[in-house]
């Protein structure tokens, strides 16, 4: 049940933050701190989600239940660290 709890909180962090961060980029006021919001509520939400997996990592094979977790969480976290806190996909198509 905690863990569906910091699912769902993590969700509604990274929605809300999303929104404010692209909302005030296109007013030309981008903030860093709403890019490391949401890159803390996605992160809840990847943890929890990986917790909620565990089940499914410890019946992999070798050492494939350690590492896959890990491996999973920085690729995922590297893509989305780039894209929340140097959002060149908001950049004007006008210029």
């Amino acid at each position: 049940m905690i863990l569906w709890i910091l699912v769902f909180t993590g969700i509604l962090i990274f929605v809300s933050v999303i929104y404010f961060l692209v909302k005030n980029y296109k007013d030309g006021k981008y903030s860093k701190g709403y890019g490391l919001l949401s890159y803390t509520g996605f992160g809840m939400v990847l943890l929890g989600i990986i917790l909620l997996m565990e089940p499914i990592f410890t019946s992999l094979p070798g050492n494939f239940s350690n590492t896959a977790p890990w491996g999973i969480a920085m690729c995922i976290s590297t893509i989305v660290g780039n894209l929340l806190l140097k959002p060149t996909f908001l950049k004007n198509k006008n210029n």
